[in-house]
């Protein structure tokens, strides 16, 4: 090659750097090539440009990759609800399941009390207004509680109220023959003491009887004064207790008998005088 000849050598451009997969990691910046010494009638090649840095993003988690849960601390915090341990908790309301019957939610005012019809009654028996109203309470009350039917429970309470007006009448009618027995029993029991009495009944029965009757007639009024005297001796019974009939025959047998009168001697009168006894006693 001649010598006046120069020499250019044409440039050789540096291949690209391939670039990083996506799935790769950016690599690390590669530090500056030392240019190097150019050589006397050469022209110098000019230094290879750096590869260009690729910035990536991490490769997302496929679909079906495993779920875990995070750690305990290293789970984001959660704000717990403060709880007033005064209060009681409040219930989630309960979602409805289908087919489910739901139970309308009842409302704060209780229902008005059931208005029953007057109970049929005996002739002679009046009811007590204030017993009357806590019988049908209970009955408005079982009427509410078991939904039962109006009507129904107006017929349910006419045959109770006839099983107890039966069983009070019973009862009163049982006690009022035990009080006319007992009466009968005291009466009897009284007269057969005055029987028995030795200064009274006996073979004096009689006689006291008749003594007593005649105090009576003597001193017992009118024959309407009498005659309510004996039914007052009848309705209480001391027509028979020895202790009225002791004290009637022995005020007869007193009257009867009779006593001789006491005479009483008027007090001896002064002497008059001459002149009283011719002109009378004068005036002071």
């Amino acid at each position: 090659m001649p010598d006046n000849v120069e020499v250019i050598s044409t440039p050789v451009a540096a291949a690209p750097a391939a670039v990083a997969p996506a799935a790769v990691a950016a690599p690390s910046p590669q530090p500056a090539a030392t240019p190097a010494t150019p050589v006397a009638g050469t022209t110098p090649t000019p230094a290879a440009a750096p590869a260009p840095v690729v910035e990536t993003k991490p490769a997302a988690t496929p679909a079906d990759a495993p779920k875990t849960e995070p750690t305990v601390l290293g789970a984001e915090p959660v704000t717990a609800p403060v709880v007033d341990p005064a209060k009681p908790p409040v219930e989630a309301a309960k979602a409805p399941v289908e087919g489910e019957k739901t139970t309308p939610a009842q409302s704060a005012e209780p229902a008005p009390a059931a208005v029953y019809e007057k109970f049929t009654v005996p002739e002679g028996i009046t009811l007590n207004d204030e017993q009357l109203g806590k019988f049908t309470g209970l009955l408005s009350e079982f009427e509410t509680t078991t939904k039962a039917d109006h009507a129904a429970v107006q017929a349910h309470g006419q045959k109770l109220m006839d099983i107890y007006i039966g069983e009070a009448t019973r009862i009163t009618n049982d006690l009022n023959k035990y009080y006319q027995d007992s009466w009968a029993k005291m009466k009897t029991d009284w007269r057969a003491e005055f029987v028995a009495d030795p200064e009274l009944g006996g073979n004096r029965q009689e006689t006291t009887v008749a003594a007593a009757q005649t105090f009576i007639r003597t001193h017992g009024g009118s024959e309407a004064e009498q005659k309510e005297f004996r039914q007052l001796m009848e309705s209480t019974g001391l027509g028979n207790h020895r202790v009225m009939i002791r004290i009637l025959a022995r005020a007869g047998v007193a009257m009867s008998e009779g006593r001789p009168l006491v005479a009483t001697t008027p007090a001896a009168a002064a002497p008059k005088s001459k002149i009283e006894s011719m002109y009378g006693t004068q005036p002071k």
